[in-house]
Protein backbone atom coordinates (compact mmCIF):
# COMPACT_ATOMS: atom_id res chain seq x y z
CA UNK A 1 0.00 0.00 0.00
CA UNK A 2 1.27 3.37 -1.11
CA UNK A 3 1.14 6.56 0.59
CA UNK A 4 -1.93 8.26 -1.14
CA UNK A 5 -3.90 4.76 -0.51
CA UNK A 6 -2.94 5.18 3.34
CA UNK A 7 -4.17 8.67 3.42
CA UNK A 8 -6.98 8.10 1.64
CA UNK A 9 -8.28 5.58 3.65
CA UNK A 10 -8.07 7.37 7.15
CA UNK A 11 -10.19 9.93 5.66
CA UNK A 12 -10.29 13.33 5.87
CA UNK A 13 -11.97 13.40 9.78
CA UNK A 14 -9.66 10.98 11.30
CA UNK A 15 -7.23 13.54 10.31
CA UNK A 16 -8.60 16.28 11.28
CA UNK A 17 -9.31 15.09 14.83
CA UNK A 18 -8.46 17.56 17.69
CA UNK A 19 -5.65 15.16 20.09
CA UNK A 20 -7.01 15.99 23.96
CA UNK A 21 -4.80 14.70 26.59
CA UNK A 22 -5.57 14.67 30.52
CA UNK A 23 -3.23 16.36 32.58
CA UNK A 24 -2.87 15.81 37.12
CA UNK A 25 -1.50 18.84 38.57
CA UNK A 26 0.07 17.69 41.80
CA UNK A 27 0.56 20.72 43.96
CA UNK A 28 -2.81 21.52 43.08
CA UNK A 29 -4.20 17.84 43.80
CA UNK A 30 -2.24 17.96 47.00
CA UNK A 31 -4.08 20.92 47.82
CA UNK A 32 -7.50 19.86 47.02
CA UNK A 33 -7.17 16.60 48.35
CA UNK A 34 -8.30 14.90 45.10
CA UNK A 35 -7.41 14.63 41.88
CA UNK A 36 -7.03 18.28 39.95
CA UNK A 37 -7.20 17.21 36.30
CA UNK A 38 -6.73 19.62 33.54
CA UNK A 39 -8.34 18.74 29.96
CA UNK A 40 -6.19 20.49 27.12
CA UNK A 41 -6.24 20.09 23.58
CA UNK A 42 -3.64 20.82 20.40
CA UNK A 43 -4.51 24.51 19.15
CA UNK A 44 -4.02 24.77 14.86
CA UNK A 45 -0.61 25.49 13.50
CA UNK A 46 -1.43 29.03 12.58
CA UNK A 47 -3.08 30.03 15.89
CA UNK A 48 -0.25 28.63 17.66
CA UNK A 49 2.56 30.62 15.58
CA UNK A 50 0.49 33.31 16.66
CA UNK A 51 0.78 33.12 20.15
CA UNK A 52 4.17 32.23 20.29
CA UNK A 53 5.82 34.66 17.80
CA UNK A 54 8.37 36.76 19.10
CA UNK A 55 9.25 34.24 22.04
CA UNK A 56 13.03 34.57 20.90
CA UNK A 57 14.85 37.68 19.88
CA UNK A 58 18.54 37.24 18.33
CA UNK A 59 18.62 33.18 18.84
CA UNK A 60 18.12 34.02 22.77
CA UNK A 61 15.46 33.32 25.05
CA UNK A 62 13.72 35.76 26.54
CA UNK A 63 12.19 34.43 29.58
CA UNK A 64 9.18 36.93 30.38
CA UNK A 65 8.26 36.77 26.10
CA UNK A 66 8.36 32.61 27.04
CA UNK A 67 6.16 32.99 30.43
CA UNK A 68 3.88 35.04 28.65
CA UNK A 69 3.88 32.34 25.46
CA UNK A 70 3.26 29.91 28.19
CA UNK A 71 0.56 31.71 29.68
CA UNK A 72 -1.28 32.53 25.80
CA UNK A 73 -0.48 28.97 24.82
CA UNK A 74 -2.39 27.50 28.19
CA UNK A 75 -5.35 29.13 28.05
CA UNK A 76 -5.74 28.40 24.04
CA UNK A 77 -5.75 24.86 24.87
CA UNK A 78 -7.23 24.28 28.25
CA UNK A 79 -10.24 23.09 28.25
CA UNK A 80 -11.00 22.28 31.53
CA UNK A 81 -11.27 24.02 33.64
CA UNK A 82 -12.80 27.00 31.54
CA UNK A 83 -10.91 30.15 32.18
CA UNK A 84 -13.15 32.32 30.52
CA UNK A 85 -15.77 30.76 33.40
CA UNK A 86 -17.34 34.16 34.94
CA UNK A 87 -17.87 33.04 37.63
CA UNK A 88 -14.73 31.10 38.03
CA UNK A 89 -13.00 34.64 37.75
CA UNK A 90 -15.19 36.79 39.87
CA UNK A 91 -14.71 33.74 42.36
CA UNK A 92 -11.01 34.48 42.19
CA UNK A 93 -11.25 38.38 41.75
CA UNK A 94 -9.98 38.60 37.74
CA UNK A 95 -11.13 40.51 35.05
CA UNK A 96 -9.69 38.47 32.18
CA UNK A 97 -8.39 34.87 31.50
CA UNK A 98 -5.02 35.70 32.05
CA UNK A 99 -4.90 36.99 35.52
CA UNK A 100 -6.96 33.50 36.53
CA UNK A 101 -4.79 31.28 34.73
CA UNK A 102 -1.56 32.83 36.13
CA UNK A 103 -3.61 33.31 39.45
CA UNK A 104 -4.20 29.32 40.09
CA UNK A 105 -1.13 27.79 38.44
CA UNK A 106 2.33 28.98 38.92
CA UNK A 107 4.98 29.24 36.02
CA UNK A 108 6.36 25.80 36.08
CA UNK A 109 3.03 24.25 36.08
CA UNK A 110 2.05 26.79 33.23
CA UNK A 111 4.97 25.65 31.29
CA UNK A 112 4.51 21.66 31.45
CA UNK A 113 0.91 22.40 30.38
CA UNK A 114 2.12 24.92 27.47
CA UNK A 115 4.70 21.84 26.84
CA UNK A 116 1.94 19.09 26.14
CA UNK A 117 -0.25 21.36 24.38
CA UNK A 118 2.79 22.34 21.91
CA UNK A 119 3.24 18.16 21.66
CA UNK A 120 -0.57 17.86 20.71
CA UNK A 121 -0.40 20.32 18.33
CA UNK A 122 2.15 18.65 16.74
CA UNK A 123 5.51 21.07 17.41
CA UNK A 124 7.16 18.75 20.03
CA UNK A 125 10.39 16.78 19.35
CA UNK A 126 9.29 13.63 18.65
CA UNK A 127 7.22 13.61 15.40
CA UNK A 128 9.16 12.40 12.65
CA UNK A 129 11.32 9.39 12.30
CA UNK A 130 14.00 8.57 10.02
CA UNK A 131 13.21 5.09 7.76
CA UNK A 132 16.25 3.51 8.10
CA UNK A 133 16.39 0.11 5.19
Amino acid sequence: MNTVELLMGMGQAKIEEVPTKKLRIKRLSELAGADFIVTVKAIPAKRFSELVNGVTEKGRVDTGKAYDANVKVALAGMVDPDMKNKDLMEGWGCSTPGQLIQKIFKGGELAAIADEITDLSGFGGNVIEEVKN
